[in-house]
């Protein structure tokens, strides 16, 4: 049994639900998970002015790639160049409403506030200010983290310059190494500062003194949002730390992920059947779906990019729909078939892999823009809007699957 004043003492393994007590480790080290070596937590003494100098090059980084020249090509004396802003409106200007906003969350409005809340974050730990304020903009930074898809979009842009190698002359812009520069900062400090960092940090700086010493024998429970460990007290739980619903199992989460994941089956199909791209050229018209897309780049010889673009457009999308609906099938009517930790890494691996189906809309986006000479023209199709709309409800889904449904059992931990 835990006093509630000594839960900030412990953490639980946010990949296989393994109880462990903080321990003192030095500077530079790292502690973790002693059944999954998940790592849980670090020491780093300059965290505090390491992530402020972070933050502050990640935004003028960022500032660079979304406003200078990212790729300039040239096709028989016609020259054409874009800005991701630009790649964003070019989607408004042909009517891709749906494809031109989620783009513009994940790539542009999404990353800058990821940047400036870290930025904001570090300043007010530095500072020790303003605590209610950091507390509140480490809660927004939990729920936008996972929607941040700068590194794909960057994949993104080499795939569609592929594409048009030997046909073009092209010329990366100071913004393209602006985006590599920024991802890289932006990995090494998801890598280095995640959730429960962060918040370990603002309780040691913002120390709560009013915790009640009182004893319970309940179970522990992660919270999705900040980590911090929590007493089970019903299907009303909140977060001691973060105010977020924290609960072992709820019925109707996973409705809702069942719910989004036949929107997502059901927007598949259209995507797959009507065109992706549209090729005006000297006025001439030409179309290819997904598929065929992928079975032209193998016949030129890009087969590399071939397998990437159908990994992360064909074989991801299906093999997350097998998954959530295998693992909501199996919370229904439970089988030991697999084991409970096998589950679990299915889950957490179609979470990982999920994001990277926007490849192929971010290839989209880019080859539109870019691609918008008096001669030749590529358009998005109407593929587009559909592959958005299914990676978005897949998202969804895998977001709303209640990971606790797998067990279906509470397991006190004395």
């Amino acid at each position: 049994m835990y006093k509630e004043s000594e839960l900030d003492s412990l953490i639980i393994c946010k990949k296989c639900h393994t109880l462990h007590e903080t321990i003192s480790i030095e500077h530079g080290e790292l502690a973790t998970c002693s059944e999954c070596d998940t790592i849980l937590y670090s020491c780093d003494k300059q965290l505090v002015t390491k992530g402020l100098a972070l933050s502050i090059a990640s935004l003028s980084l960022l500032f660079i790639a979304n406003f200078f020249k990212l790729v300039k090509i040239d096709f028989l004396g016609s020259e054409q160049h874009i800005t991701i802003l630009q790649t964003i409106l070019r989607l408004y200007e042909k009517g891709f409403w749906f494809v031109g906003t989620m783009s513009g969350l994940l790539i542009f409005v999404f990353p800058f506030m990821i940047v400036l809340i870290h930025m904001t974050f570090f300043f007010l730990l530095y500072t020790k200010q303003a605590p209610y304020l950091t507390y509140r903009i480490l809660i927004m930074l939990g729920h936008i983290l996972p929607w941040h898809m700068s590194n794909i979009f960057l994949v993104s842009i080499l795939i569609a310059l592929v594409k048009l190698i030997g046909y073009v002359s092209i010329e990366m812009g100071i913004a393209f190494f602006a985006l590599l520069g920024f991802v890289v900062i932006d990995l090494y400090i998801v890598r280095i500062m995640p959730m429960h960092t962060l918040w370990s940090n603002y309780n040691n700086i913002y120390a709560n003194k009013n915790s009640m010493p009182k004893f319970h024998n309940r179970p522990l429970l992660r919270c999705p949002l900040c980590d911090a460990t929590n007493y089970d007290k019903g299907k009303n739980t909140k977060c001691r730390r973060c105010n977020a619903g924290v609960y072992t199992y709820r019925h109707f989460k996973n409705e809702r992920s069942l719910a989004f994941l036949i929107t997502a089956i059901i927007a598949y199909i259209p995507a797959n059947i009507y065109p992706m791209l549209i090729t005006k050229n000297f006025g001439s018209e030409t179309s290819s779906t997904i598929m065929g897309g992928i079975m032209l780049l193998w016949e030129q010889g890009s087969i590399p990019i071939a397998g990437i673009v159908f990994f992360a457009s064909i074989f991801v999308p299906i093999a997350k729909f097998i998954i959530i609906a295998y693992l909501l099938v199996n919370a229904r009517y439970p089988k030991e078939e697999l084991s409970n930790k096998t589950k679990k890494n299915m889950f957490y691996l179609a979470e990982i892999v999920g994001p990277w189906s926007m490849i192929d809309v971010f290839v989209v986006a880019i080859l539109a823009s870019l691609i918008h000479l008096q001669s030749v023209q590529i358009i998005a199709g109407e593929a587009a809007t559909a592959f958005a709309l299914s990676v978005f409800f897949t998202l969804l889904a895998a977001q709303n699957f209640d990971i606790g449904s797998i067990e279906k059992k509470r397991i006190n931990y004395e």
